[in-house]
């Protein structure tokens, strides 16, 4: 009885299917005040846009708020800087995307939005590819010990290379269906981005 160690490859494209939306709306002003009263009215003018699209405003979480009193290197003035960040996590829609980036164009207040593309169910598919280079690894073995007129009796040991554990997630999704009717524009056609995945395992199989 033997042991043969061969080390096993999987790798996937998949879609993302998630896209974590971040809006920051900030303001510099002279007083401590007068910032937190300005980047608090210029959220809620936002967020009253999403309410009377019939979004669940609840569904919005805060990601940061503070004030702090700092240099502003365009005026070159010490002032205060307010600044409010939430986050909406919805289903890949292009089309929305524009619409937000369209209500953000005829905003006369600051408003930076950045995105995040995910993978709804990255955990089952990262199990799936595990399982994909343990086969990997298996087909190998059974190639060379037919070579040397022997066969696979069973598994010693797995050694999982480089796996990273996704990040757990509560998803909370919303389509915004009651925006669609906006003017097309043509990157509403756009596929969402790709993530690659990949899994690398060491299996010592038992051969005789």
């Amino acid at each position: 009885m033997g042991k043969l160690s061969i080390i096993g490859n999987a790798e996937r494209t998949i879609l993302c299917d998630v896209m974590e939306i971040y809006l920051t709306f900030s303001t510099w002003e002279s007083t401590s005040a007068l910032a937190a009263e300005r980047v608090m009215q210029n959220c809620d003018k936002f967020l009253t846009i999403l309410q009377e699209k019939d979004f669940d405003i609840s569904k919005i979480s805060l990601e940061h708020y503070e004030i702090k009193k700092e240099k502003n290197y365009d005026t070159h003035q010490v002032q205060f800087h307010s600044e409010r960040k939430i986050k909406l996590i919805l289903s890949y829609n292009m089309k929305v995307l524009n619409v937000f980036d369209m209500w953000i164009q005829k905003q006369p207040y600051e408003v930076n939005i950045t995105t995040n593309f995910l993978v709804s169910n990255l955990a089952e598919i990262k199990k799936e590819i595990l399982k994909e280079a343990v086969n990997d690894s298996r087909e190998k073995a059974e190639l060379l010990t037919e070579t040397m007129n022997q066969k696979i009796t069973g598994i010693e040991e797995v050694k999982i290379r480089n796996s990273v554990r996704p990040r757990c997630k509560k998803m909370e999704m919303e389509e915004i269906f009651s925006v669609l009717d906006s003017a097309p524009s043509v990157s509403d056609a756009l596929s969402a981005p790709e993530q690659h995945e990949e899994e690398t395992v060491e299996v010592v199989w038992n051969i005789e």
